[in-house]
Formats: structure tokens, sequence, C-alpha cells
């Protein structure tokens, strides 16, 4: 609407300047005794003129000047002219600045299309986490941006999502958040499903580090569950459980170096499918680790940053044992061939600078 509105002003900028333009060749033309050719020019454009404005009084004025020109008399009307002329114009400058800056404004978001109560599924904030229930329309890009304090994590929501719910984490602790769902509308412009604000305070906060969300979606990974299980049977405590399944991953998943050369930024790892092929970068190591340990009911966080081992940017894990989090980075491990582990798997926390944390 405020597009419109903007273009129909600028119609009628346009429009009264044709009028007065053509006004002023017919009043020429009379004066100097010629025929009179523009005046169904005048006619038809005078036609689309809008009601209600001060235009007439402007083209009269403007007739006048040119008339006492043209007789050589004195412009006695230039003075009411230009009063009255002089705020339309800054009026027209001040409207066409205003629609070159809309233009250049390159993410305009656009109103709101959905209720909170539509897309929002709000069941699980005590555990931290938020559902989406949107369906993505083909080849559109849709964003869901998660903002808390200054913080934000944004998303590409799947477009295999379909009319199922997709979870969030909330891990950026107890608070407000603010949440919102973006659909692309053209180049880097998008319009505003829905945005609302939540209240988020986890009973426990370990806990959000068990959920299944987008990223790390541990419920559909059903070969990865029953691995895990398989694992850690014997295991009597969460300690021996970690082992168990560290020990196998370092073991049995090498790094892939063709995918690390083609990988995307929104590129998510199939769980199911870097356990089958046994390989993957360290994102696919990370969150195959954390899949599996959560599967088991032990918090995981999935991390994502610099490391002092590794010159990329790079994906490790902490996990929570004996009540404290401790770092555990597969990837580098399984490049060490640092297998079947006896004393302690936990990495330096200082040699680790964590920019996303899930």
């Amino acid at each position: 609407m405020l597009l419109f509105h903007l273009k129909s002003i600028t119609i009628k900028v346009v429009i009264t300047r044709t009028i007065m333009a053509n006004l002023s060749k017919v009043r020429d033309a009379k004066l100097k005794g010629l025929p009179v050719r523009m005046a169904a020019s005048y006619r038809m454009t005078s036609f689309f003129v809008f009601m209600g404005d001060n235009s007439s009084t402007i083209m009269a004025n403007l007739s006048k000047v040119r008339d006492a020109k043209l007789k050589g008399l004195p412009v006695r009307m230039a003075a009411s002219y230009r009063k009255e002329f002089y705020p339309m114009r800054k009026i027209t400058g001040l409207l066409l600045t205003f629609i070159i800056v809309m233009a250049a404004v390159p993410s305009m978001v656009f109103a709101n299309t959905a209720t909170a109560s539509e897309v929002l599924d709000k069941s699980k904030l005590d555990k931290g986490s938020i559902g989406i229930n949107y369906e993505v329309k083909k080849d559109t890009l849709t964003k869901v941006k998660i903002t808390k304090a200054g913080a934000a994590y944004t998303y590409t929501l799947d477009q295999l999502a379909e009319k199922k719910t997709v979870w969030f984490s909330l891990q950026m602790g107890d608070g407000i958040y603010e949440i919102a769902v973006f659909e692309n509308v053209t180049g880097n412009q998008y319009r505003t499903i829905v945005s609302d604000k939540v209240e988020v305070k986890v009973v426990n906060g370990p806990d959000v580090f068990l959920n299944a969300v987008q990223n790390l979606n541990w419920m559909d990974a059903d070969k990865a569950i029953a691995k895990a299980k398989e694992l850690t049977k014997s295991s009597k405590t969460d300690d021996e459980k970690v082992k168990a399944i560290y020990n196998y991953i370092v073991s049995n998943v090498r790094y892939d170096t063709e995918l690390a050369k083609i990988v995307k930024t929104d590129y998510i790892p199939n769980i199911n499918d870097t356990l089958a092929t046994g390989k993957g970068i360290c994102y696919g190591y990370a969150t195959l680790f954390a899949a599996m340990l959560r599967s088991e009911g032990i918090p995981t966080k999935l991390l994502m940053g610099t490391a002092e081992a590794v010159s990329e940017y790079h994906a490790w894990n902490e996990v929570y044992v004996g009540g404290k989090w401790i770092v555990v980075d597969t990837t580098v491990d399984a490049g060490l061939k640092k297998g079947l582990a006896k004393d302690s798997i936990a990495k330096k926390a200082i040699d680790y600078k964590a920019i996303k944390t899930y």
C-alpha cells in the first residue's frame, strides 16, 4: 500500500507539471495569434487532475505571469506565483527524495501475513525450544530469526518441512526472545510472516541441549539412535556412554575432503548418512556425536567457531557429565587416530572459541 501511494503522488506531480506546461503553450499561442493546437492536449491532461488541491490557482498565476511577460508589462503576479508555487516545489522535492530513499533501502520488510498462534508452537518453551508451523513455498527462501539481548541466530527454514513443526533452540539463557519468520519477496527484500516475543524460563538449564532441533534433529535419525543404544548397552554411567560413542566415531568416521570443498553455508549434515558412509566434515562429526549422546539422555552442545588445532572454521562438542561441561573434538581426534580412550577425552577449553552454540 505504501509503494502504491507513493506512485500515486508521483503521477500527480507529473500530471500537474504537464498541465501547467500545456496551459502556458495555449496562452502563448493565443497572444501571438497562432492556432491553438495544444488545447485538446490540455483538456485531455487536465481531466485527470486530482480534485481538492491548489493546482488551478498555481496554473492561473503561471498564466498571468507569462501574459505579462509577453505584453511587456510589469510581472506583478510573480510574487503571488512564487508564494504558491515554491511550497509546492518544496513538497515535490521532498516527495521525490523520499521515493529515492525508499527505493534505495535494500531489505524492506513488508507487513505481517499470519498470526503468532498460527505459526509459533510455544508448547516447549520450558525446555528451551520454539516450534515453527509454516509451509515453505516452492523455490521461496524462508528465514527464521531468533533474537535475545542483541544476539541473533538466523536459520533457513527447511523446504522439506511441509506442514510439520520444525523446532529451533532457545539456547541463549532465560529471558525474553523475539521470534520472526521472513519470506523472500525479491532480491534481498523479505516480508514478515510473523513476529512475536516469548518469555523463556527453562526448568533445568542443560536440558536445552537434549532437544531435537532443525540442525540437530536426532529424533529422525533412527539408525544413529539404534547404534547408540547398541554401543552403550553395557555402560553403567554417562561417562562410560560418552567414551563408548566417542571411540566408535573416531575409529570409524573419516574426514570428507571432497565435501569440504563444495559445502554451502546453509548445509546441515544428515546424521544417518554420516553414520552409514563413515565420512563427514567437522560439522558432520559433531552432529553425529551430539545426536547419539542426546538420544541417550546426555546433554550435548554443538559449537562452531575457531580452534587452536584447526585453521578453518570448526565444529566440536561440549558434553555435560559429572555436573560439568567438557570439550570434546571427535574430528581432531579421528585425524590423530586417537581412539579407544581409557582416560580423559576432554580438550582444553582455552583452545576453543565458540561463535555459535546449538
